[in-house]
């Protein structure tokens, strides 16, 4: 009996030893990927970047799910910590992945839309930005976009072929515009856009045309003028007939409570606004700000009626951005599952409505709703009268189609730069650089959506931020064109003050508006000679600025501190460092590379190299490898390269571009030329690759200002 017992114990033991480590995550982790923050199906250091990012500033709000990795119901350092370790020791199954919810409405007629806002045609012009962006709308079945385009940044050949693409994709694209200010009566700035609108459309071949054009004009932002919306509605009835006239189509925006102003409007006499615009218009999308479809279907109640009476089709919009006008306007806080759930109702009651211009739906805008979390899923859809809801979980749901669209998905245009599970062999084949249209050399290898790769400068000059609007757009256009994601800004002295605060969310939010996030450089050696007194007035500072601009996309301190001993460095640095990290802000250290790693350090219960003690303390590691050639910088950058694996930090290579006289020749590419850097920053680029360390890497160029002119000296001489 007794020998009986110690086989089926053994047995058991055998059993529990072969069951796979895997086995360790929860069915909860199965399901839900907890700890996978950025939902790439990996838990790894991006994702704790994620983290530090939503602690810091609240940009990019995470999934409250898969964030809250201790499952203690905050999202905190506590929960960077679990994905560290989660990192180091278990792997995690993907087997029962939650989907990326898509837009699946289905309707019972031939001209329901889908439509969505896009603002910044920057990312129309950069053919990658541009492919991303349409293969979201087209998995969500977006039939039509309104884009605003500006012959500053874009010329009538860069629209054609964005108009082009966009049709591949089954997409249709108006010319979005809008001012409060053309209402007046001697303001002529309408008649201007105009006429670009109409030049384009006259040059432009068949098949690159615009369908129509759209107009966002919102006379309640006009200060200190109580006849506003009699001016809207005189400019308004004068824009149509001149449009009609010249044979195009007029769509626009208006805030869905206009339905109880009462104006003259042509001939008629105090007619309802919305009605009357209605009736000359193709097309009037309201504003009907509200994140439920009965909310948003009692918005356009009465415009549903007038449509009925009209030949003017009638979108209902829906918004998806941050604001500060309460929970209720936007989809914001409950994400992109429950935003397809109720559109789908509003489409479903619209369809039955029989508004003989057409109807559809609309989203607020296209880089908010790309942004938006994920959210549960289920559509209910009608087809044939019946009403049938399932889970919204593939990408091959019927389209929400209309007459006057191109229908086909097919595009010709191929690409591997917005693919996030790349192979090394497809990174290779890129080119390190390409060159504008000034002939001046850009990066084209570099791409964050495929690798999680980091591209970085130094903006020291803060007169180019400030100063000069032009200026500034100059440089963070180029910094756009090469694909930087974000920019270490020397401005630490407008963390505080009211008029300073705002000139720094004004820089900010146009970094943002060209895809890049912003850190605050700090250069003060006095960090380390004071203890955390310092460090804490940076941090107050820097969590004051953020809680006073929650929306910008600060991405932490960035400290430049040289030319002090190691011992003393490591000594007073390293508990300032985990005092901010303490408090949910990344720290980034900019490092020499020619530091001492013979003397071996114990600092913070870490004993290494001075680069060691700086990995474990800190989010990124970025080694200032200044260097012109692949060789040296990679070989400068080995004995850091290992702390970072060692320790899970970021690290970056930098290289320089400036001329200083204190430096060797070899120490930087300005002798060299622009063409020749990218070539030597693709080795690395792949070097790194091949070595993914967990935590991400990047690369930097140090600065913005020489850099650019490095890349135009030689197009200029």
């Amino acid at each position: 009996m007794k020998w009986r017992m110690l086989a089926l114990v053994c047995a058991f033991a055998l059993v529990i030893a072969s069951i796979p480590v895997v086995c360790l995550v929860s069915a909860q982790d199965e399901t839900y990927r907890m700890g996978d923050v950025n939902d790439d199906e990996e838990i790894d250091m991006k994702d704790v970047l994620a983290i530090r990012k939503h602690i810091a500033s609240a940009v990019n709000p995470v999934n409250t799910i898969t964030a809250d990795v201790n499952a203690d119901e905050e999202i905190d350092m506590k929960d960077v910590l679990a994905i560290r370790k989660r990192i180091a020791n278990i792997p995690v199954d993907f087997s029962q992945p939650r989907p990326e919810p898509y837009f699946a409405a289905e309707t019972d007629t031939n001209n329901g839309s889908l439509g969505a806002w896009w603002w910044d045609c920057t990312y129309a012009r950069l053919h990658d930005r541009a492919v991303e962006r349409l293969e979201f709308l087209q998995k969500n079945h977006c039939t039509e976009i309104y884009v605003w385009f500006d012959y500053q940044i874009m010329t009538k050949e860069e629209i054609a072929e964005f108009v082009r693409l966009a049709a591949g994709y089954g997409i249709r694209v108006a010319w979005l515009s809008g001012d409060v200010y053309w209402i007046m009566p001697e303001n002529e700035y309408f008649s201007d856009m105009y006429a670009d609108f109409k030049a384009y459309q006259e040059w432009a071949p068949n098949d690159a045309k615009l369908y129509a054009l759209h107009l966002d004009v919102e006379p309640h932002q006009l200060p200190g003028t109580e006849d506003g919306w009699q001016l809207y509605a005189t400019f308004a009835n004068n824009v149509c007939s001149e449009l009609h006239t010249d044979g195009y189509r007029i769509e626009w925006d208006i805030p869905y409570w206009t339905d109880t102003i009462v104006v003259d409007f042509g001939n008629q006499v105090q007619v309802p606004l919305t009605k009357a615009l209605m009736n000359v218009s193709d097309c009037v999308t309201l504003m009907s700000y509200r994140d439920t479809a009965h909310a948003i279907l009692e918005c356009g109640k009465e415009e549903i009626e007038w449509a009925k009476e009209s030949n003017c089709k009638l979108i209902l919009g829906a918004e998806t951005g941050k604001t500060s006008e309460g929970d209720r306007v936007t989809f914001y806080e409950e994400g992109k599952g429950k935003l397809y759930n109720e559109l789908a109702e509003v489409l479903a009651t619209l369809a039955q409505s029989n508004i003989p211009g057409g109807y559809g739906v609309a989203v607020h805008q296209m880089e908010s709703w790309k942004s938006l979390k994920k959210g549960s899923v289920e559509v209910t859809t009608t087809q044939n009268g019946t009403q049938t809801t399932g889970s919204n979980t593939s990408d091959t749901s019927t389209t929400v189609s209309t007459t006057t669209t191109t229908t086909s998905t097919t595009t010709t245009t191929t690409t591997t730069t917005t693919t996030t599970t790349q192979n090394n062999q497809s990174i290779r084949d890129r080119s390190a650089y390409a060159l504008n249209n000034s002939g001046a050399p850009y990066l084209t290898f570099q791409d964050p959506t495929a690798d999680g790769t980091t591209l970085g400068t130094w903006w020291w000059f803060v007169e180019d931020a400030f100063d000069n609007n032009t200026v500034c757009e100059k440089y963070l256009s180029f910094l756009e064109e090469n694909r930087v994601t974000e920019i270490y800004f020397y401005g630490y002295d407008y963390l505080t003050g009211n008029s300073k605060r705002a000139k720094l969310h004004t820089f900010v939010q146009k970094a943002m508006n060209h895809g890049m996030g912003v850190a605050i450089i700090n250069e003060d050696t006095e960090i380390t000679e004071a203890g955390n007194t310092v460090m804490q007035s940076i941090v107050s500072d820097y969590l004051g600025y953020v809680s006073a601009y929650p929306d910008d996309n600060m991405l932490g301190i960035h400290f430049d501190v040289e030319h002090v001993s190691v011992q003393k460095f490591a000594n007073n640095m390293v508990s300032q460092f985990d005092y901010a990290t303490s408090r949910g802000v990344p720290i980034a250290m900019d490092v020499n590379c020619e530091m001492d790693i013979e003397t071996q350090l114990t600092v913070g219960g870490v004993t290494g190299n001075i680069y060691e003690v700086i990995a474990a303390h800190c989010t990124t590691l970025t080694l200032m490898s200044y260097r012109d050639s692949y060789e040296a910088i990679m070989e400068l950058g080995d004995a850091a390269y290992k702390a970072a694996l060692k320790y899970n930090c970021q690290v970056v290579f930098a290289v320089e571009t400036g001329r200083y006289d204190f430096n060797p020749q070899d120490w930087e590419f300005y002798q060299e030329t622009a063409q020749y850097m990218y070539e030597e920053m693709q080795k690395i680029y792949l070097d790194l690759v091949d070595s993914h360390p967990q935590a991400g890497f990047g690369m930097a160029i140090h600065q913005h200002k020489t850099w650019y002119e490095l890349c135009y000296r030689d197009v200029v001489n």
